[in-house]
């Protein structure tokens, strides 16, 4: 399935559904059901993560085990403390796009990614793309697939 958001289209188990998903049932318990492959969040490369306003990743359902750590500093390749710029971004505006270099794990280059993030019960719900060459991403998912 395909999901429209801004002016790119995502594939990650529907933003808006995440961003619903918190509102019915709070930012903990949906953050534990992003965690789950089968649980409409996540799908191949494209998932739903959740942070504080803190930078404190609450869900990332491509590597639960970041749930806990503390990325207000962590910087993207270029240098620039991207989550706070998603933080900012969240609490002044509600909703928006963040654009930053980042290893692609379906590539293992860095590529350009773009982020879109919303507000929603004190933190906010992300969902990215890489905007790498397209022909490279898929045959690298199909690589992954094969093996």
């Amino acid at each position: 399935m395909r999901y429209d958001v801004g002016p790119h289209s995502l594939k990650c188990g529907s933003h808006a559904g995440a961003v619903r998903h918190v509102q019915e049932k709070g930012v903990r318990a949906a953050a534990l059901d992003f965690h789950d492959p089968r649980g409409g969040f996540v799908e191949g490369n494209y998932y739903i993560w959740v942070g504080q306003f803190d930078g404190t990743i609450l869900a990332n359902g491509a590597t639960p085990e970041a749930r806990g750590q503390k990325t207000w500093n962590l910087k993207a390749a270029d240098g620039r403390l991207f989550i706070q710029e998603i933080v900012e971004g969240a609490r002044t505006k509600g909703k928006g796009w963040c654009d930053y270099p980042w290893k692609n794990p379906a590539t293992g280059r860095t590529e350009q990614k773009s982020t879109y993030y919303e507000a929603v019960d004190g933190a906010f719900v992300a969902c990215g793309i890489y905007r790498g060459r397209r022909a490279d991403v898929e045959r690298a998912g199909e690589l992954r697939r094969s093996a």
